[in-house]
């Protein structure tokens, strides 16, 4: 996808965080209403969430061990953190349920 330096792309960085990169690569954190590129990234972020808590929701149901859940939440609360990440960089209000299951994840 062809990128503008003012249109920013997403780029994944350590944790599974999503960032806002303009295409010269530096962070774009201005707030200005969503385009095509910033409904991309959260669209993304939130099917990298969806498919994290997928596969807890099996793992929960199998006969998996406490180390495997403990990988996994893990996995879910870096998705969950992302998409906070995204949709702050965006200047958009975190939504409640988001905020409130990354505060569960991070408390178990």
């Amino acid at each position: 996808m062809p990128t503008s330096p003012n249109q920013p792309a997403p780029a994944l960085v350590p944790q599974g965080r999503l960032e806002l990169r303009r295409g010269d690569g530096t962070r774009d954190g201005s707030a200005r209403p969503a385009g095509r590129d910033e409904r991309f990234v959260l669209a993304s972020c939130l099917a990298v969430a969806d498919a994290a808590r997928a596969r807890l929701q099996v793992a929960r149901r199998g006969l998996g061990h406490e180390r495997d859940l403990d990988a996994i939440r893990a996995d879910l609360l870096a998705a969950l953190e992302g998409c906070a990440q995204a949709i702050a960089l965006l200047g958009a209000p975190i939504p409640p349920r988001l905020r409130d299951e990354i505060t569960l994840y991070r408390r178990l």
